[in-house]
């Protein structure tokens, strides 16, 4: 249940971050809504990982949950050392392999 409601905030930060590719939102102001979301995402993974009932599946659960969280903290980087992204591109083209191969998809809770 977590790990839906985490990805419901990944979907609304990806719409803002879109936003911010069109120039509607501000560097400042996308940083702090990647880094909200990669903290959420980041306890839910942990809690995934760690917390009570935490078995094979949970755990591959928050290894593809921590994907999204360092890509988001990556993002809200960039926007205060003026980086230019390529980086983080080829890191998001590893990420959206990673989620759409059919051996990641099996057990996702």
């Amino acid at each position: 249940m977590s790990a839906g409601l985490s990805l419901f905030d990944v979907g609304a930060v990806l719409c803002l971050n879109g936003f911010w590719l069109l120039g509607r939102v501000c560097d400042k102001e996308i940083a702090v809504i990647d880094i909200f979301v990669g903290g959420i995402t980041l306890l839910v993974a942990l809690n995934l990982a760690f917390g009570p009932g935490a078995d094979l599946a949970s755990i591959k659960g928050a290894a593809l949950l921590l994907l999204f969280t360092f890509t988001y903290f990556w993002v809200a980087l960039n926007r205060y050392n003026g980086a230019d992204g390529r980086g983080l591109g080829w890191s998001c083209l590893f990420v959206a392999v990673s989620r759409s191969s059919p051996l990641t998809k099996a057990s996702w809770p």
